[in-house]
């Protein structure tokens, strides 16, 4: 019986060295592929909080675009409303359209 343990014993110690081997790799590939996959992550969501940025960024630069285009426009709008009048054409004068129709 001794001889039927010690050859047990020897195909078990056999078998765990013949799959330990390829266990071990594919835990250890496992494991360096979860920790790609929490990097591959970690990186989209950095690349998202910075798209963000720059969104708020674009848009808050558009703000004072608009704001400034709104101040130009109601500055103009309000010399044109201040000019003066333009001055009547005076039919005698040299390059006025009444004199040069001849009347």
């Amino acid at each position: 019986m001794a001889d039927a343990r010690t050859a047990r014993r020897t195909a078990e110690k056999l078998a765990r060295e013949a799959l330990s081997g390829p266990l071990l790799g594919a835990a250890g590939e496992l494991g360096v592929a979860l920790a790609r996959r929490a990097e591959a992550a970690e990186a989209v969501a950095a690349a998202a909080e910075g798209a963000r940025e720059i969104v708020r960024a674009a848009e808050a630069e558009a703000a004072v675009v608009v704001d400034r285009a709104r101040q130009e426009a109601t500055g103009a709008d309000t010399g044109y409303a201040a000019a003066p009048a333009p001055a009547e054409p005076v039919p005698g004068a040299e390059h006025s359209p009444a004199a040069a129709a001849g009347g």
